[in-house]
């Protein structure tokens, strides 16, 4: 990026009897071309004082302040009030509009001293007026309207030369919070379309949260440079960051909790089926025992009935055996007998 303003080793030191008051001690910085840049500090801090200086209206007693090329610190006044007409515009806290003008004609005065025609003059002018919304305000004077439209007077009157720079020195300090916003939403939307750079000087850590960067002040040194976008998207990233990681955090947990729940079902499952196995198996087992036992039992009944039965048949036959040779030796006697009768 260009740097537009360049500011190197300044100081500006007040006498104030036998004393010294250093308002501005030795300090350094860059603004780049079409930024946005606040400078922030409590009253008596010097960024009043350093303001100033980057305008050319007071003179360093040290240092260097570069706007483009040019040198400021060594400029006339003379010099210095041709090179403000062409590249610097301002935006006062207390609006600074001539009472006896309107609208129209307060805006349209910074190019009178540029020598530009009335009617052309007027033309810029009502232009400007209806960027900043104020198309219907245009003949009114500067007490017919309210604080916060008087000061977008002042933002048209400060952009209508189309200057490099504009410089505001607490440019809402009159106006309450909501306007306040409101202007400066507008300042910020109107510099980016044009591309110009702005250096606002505040109090407000609101108003300069507005800003690309912050330059913030302290008994005339910069103590720090932040800029706010960057620092919320960086706080926007790790946000982002840890609610990914909590994220795939809990992802993980619900899937390793799933895993350990398919785990425990496939093993009560397995379980389960083990155990319906083993009572399978042992109701197939006792089954099989008892069909054996009741197998066994009916071959011993069959086998005992068949037994009986040979018994039976034996003792018969026995019997019979015996029934016949009772008679087998009668017939032998009677046989005998009848050889003795011979």
């Amino acid at each position: 990026m260009d740097d537009v303003i360049t500011v190197k080793d300044l100081y500006k030191i007040y006498r104030i009897g036998e004393n010294r008051v250093r308002a501005l001690d030795g300090v350094s910085f860059t603004v780049h071309r079409g930024e946005f840049c606040a400078i922030v500090g409590a009253s008596g801090s010097g960024k009043s004082t350093l303001l100033n200086m980057m305008a050319g209206l007071e003179k360093p007693t040290k240092g260097e302040i570069i706007i483009g090329k040019d040198h400021i610190e060594k400029k006339s006044e003379n010099q210095l009030v041709r090179f403000r007409r062409r590249n610097v515009g301002f935006i006062f806290q207390s609006f600074n509009l001539l009472p006896t003008l309107n609208a129209l004609e307060n805006v349209a005065l910074p190019l009178t001293f540029q020598g530009m025609s009335k009617k052309r003059r007027l033309q810029k002018a009502e232009q400007m007026l209806k960027l900043v919304g104020l198309s219907t305000h245009m003949r009114h004077k500067p007490t017919q309207m309210s604080g916060g439209q008087q000061q977008r007077v002042g933002i048209a009157r400060a952009l209508v030369a189309g200057p490099k720079i504009i410089f505001a020195d607490e440019p809402t300090g009159n106006l309450d919070s909501v306007t306040s916003a409101e202007v400066m939403g507008l300042i910020k939307k109107i510099i980016r379309e044009h591309n110009q750079t702005l250096v606002m000087v505040t109090h407000d850590d609101h108003l300069a949260s507005f800003a690309d960067r912050i330059f913030r002040i302290r008994d005339g040194k910069i103590i720090s440079i932040t800029e706010p976008g960057k620092d919320a998207a960086a706080e926007n990233a790790d946000e982002t960051i840890d609610e990914n990681a909590g994220r795939m955090a809990d992802e993980t947990i619900d899937e390793n909790a799933g895993r350990m729940a398919d785990g425990t079902v496939d093993e009560n499952a397995g379980r389960m089926a083990d155990r319906s196995i083993d009572e399978n198996a042992g109701r197939m087992a006792d089954r099989s025992i008892d069909e054996i036992a009741d197998a066994a039992m009916e071959e011993i009944a069959s086998a005992g009935s068949d037994n009986s039965k040979e018994i039976r048949e034996t003792e018969s036959n026995v019997s019979d055996t015996e029934d016949g040779n009772d008679e087998g030796p009668k017939e032998d006697e009677t046989a005998n007998e009848k050889t003795d009768k011979k």
